[in-house]
């Protein structure tokens, strides 16, 4: 049985012990709200496990207790295996596959072979290589940067321009993806993540893994110093550590996975040193950036949602029942926001989070995730420090397909121009002289 953890008076109103309270609220919508804290605090309220109606029919069970949700994480009996799916999800696709056909990557599998796979893909994501890549991470974030201010229009949309490409930039650069593949792979990650309904999404999962399948062919005949190379070679040794069936999969999960959140935490970070004049003066230092890298991760979290676990068995989660086949979600929306936990410690600390995970399936490109968030914002108000938002704050547009957010769209008015002092404002309208 899972700890119970310590309810706040709120709770005291809920069903009697062993049946979690039901919340009649439609979860992706309301995080399309740009007010988290106010969702946070709806769940929270509602007590450490929550039951919510899911649209495909059937329940969720929702955990928002920090201490809860770190056990659910790290508990074998709850899994990302689409084959535990209660029944009527059969076909409904998701990032875990479906349970006719689960998917074979990193991502969603349990066990001895997550922990072979894991082993595969970490050399490329360590702390020290990352650091090696920040050169070349910085090189790309200017080539974008200057595509951003060369747009031939007074507001740009720093989203479709800066926050998308410049992550898929990096991953491809990173697996060796060519770059006339990479197109498909924008509109194909993109119908999978906020496709209008399931053959949308099925049509870019084929999409994807076909482009996948071409990268692969060309690194077979032309392979270079990339981890399409490297993860070919392992493909083919003798230690059966990766299979002809998961090295798409792999790839396709890197590809995906490493962008998709980054350009949601990136659209986030641009927004609050465009808003908020302490977070552009903290960002404009390594240090500072990294700080509100943090802040911005708890406060915005791109994945509001774990990923699906199903029970492989009956239990219980701090005192209430999930049956065998549950699915259970973490919103890390209300653990990043729950008042108990002491987050607002200022920038001279890393702010607690759950928006890598926890556990066995601690989010492997973290690392490179930070870097990139880094390196981008802080470029950026070196870069553009005269930027402001293109509209009302309260125009922007969030998206959610409940384990994804983002906003839509980013306008900003762009200028390169440094400000100018009262003196050289006042020598620009003065005659000029010459000799």
């Amino acid at each position: 049985m899972m700890g119970t953890a310590t309810p706040p008076d709120a709770w005291d109103d809920h069903p009697a012990e062993g049946t979690a309270a039901f919340l009649d609220i439609d979860l992706a919508a309301a995080l399309r709200h740009p007010d988290l804290e106010a969702l946070a605090a709806r769940l929270h309220a509602a007590g450490p496990v929550v039951r919510v109606p899911y649209p495909a029919g059937g329940e969720i069970w929702v955990v928002t207790d920090p201490q809860l949700a770190r056990e659910v994480l790290a508990d074998p009996r709850l899994a990302k295996d689409a084959a535990l799916a209660p029944p009527h999800w059969t076909e409904v696709f998701s990032v875990l596959g479906t349970r006719s056909n689960p998917h074979p990557g990193l991502i969603a599998v349990e066990g001895e072979r997550h922990r072979r796979l894991r082993g595969v893909h970490a050399p490329a994501f360590t702390r020290r290589r990352i650091q090696a890549l920040e050169p070349a991470i910085q090189a790309t974030c200017d080539q974008h940067f200057d595509r951003l201010a060369a747009v031939d229009r007074p507001i740009a949309d720093a989203v479709t321009e800066f926050c998308y490409p410049f992550p898929l930039s990096v991953i491809c650069d990173v697996l060796g993806v060519p770059e006339e593949l990479r197109p498909d792979l924008a509109q194909a990650s993109e119908d999978m993540a906020y496709g209008a309904d399931h053959a949308v999404r099925r049509a870019g999962r084929r999409l994807i893994y076909r482009r996948v399948e071409e990268a692969v062919a060309s690194k077979a005949v032309n392979p270079a110093d990339d981890l399409i190379t490297a993860l070919l070679a392992v493909r083919d040794d003798d230690s059966a550590r990766l299979t002809s069936e998961e090295l798409p999969a792999a790839i396709t999960g890197l590809i995906f996975a490493g962008h998709e959140t980054t350009a949601g935490l990136l659209a986030a970070l641009l927004l609050k040193v465009l808003v908020d004049p302490d977070a552009k003066d903290a960002a404009r230092t390594d240090a500072g950036a990294a700080a509100l890298v943090e802040q911005t991760l708890r406060s915005y979290p791109p994945s509001p949602n774990t990923t699906w676990r199903f029970a492989a068995e009956p239990l219980t989660i701090g005192g209430f029942h999930v049956p065998a086949g549950a699915a259970v979600l973490v919103s890390i929306v209300a653990v990043n926001h729950c008042p108990a936990a002491g987050h607002d410690r200022g920038r001279r600390e890393r702010v607690e989070h759950l928006s890598f995970s926890f556990g066995p399936h601690y989010c492997i490109g973290a690392e490179l995730a930070r870097a990139e968030a880094r390196i981008a914002v802080r470029t950026f108000v070196e870069r553009f420090p005269r930027a402001r938002l293109g509209v009302a704050e309260s125009e922007l547009i969030w998206d959610s397909s409940l384990l994804l957010r983002r906003m839509r769209s980013l306008p900003i008015r762009v200028s390169t121009a440094a400000p100018r002092t009262p003196a050289a404002a006042a020598a620009a309208a003065s005659p000029s002289v010459t000799d």
